[in-house]
C-alpha cells in the first residue's frame, strides 16, 4: 500500500466523521424543535455511508 493510498482513507475517515458529527450537531441543536417552517415536525437525521 503506497503512501498516496494510505493519506487517501484517512482523509476519507476524517471527512466521514465531520459529516457525521455535523449530523449529530444538528440533531442536539433541533432536539427541541416541535415544528419547521414548513410545519412538519423535525425528523432526526442520519448518515448512512
Amino acid at each position: 500500500m503506497s503512501m498516496f493510498s494510505i493519506f487517501g482513507v484517512s482523509g476519507s475517515a476524517i471527512s466521514s466523521q465531520a459529516q457525521r458529527l455535523n449530523v449529530v450537531a444538528s440533531n442536539l441543536a433541533n432536539a427541541d424543535t416541535v415544528a419547521g417552517p414548513d410545519g412538519q415536525s423535525y425528523k432526526a437525521r442520519q448518515v448512512v455511508f
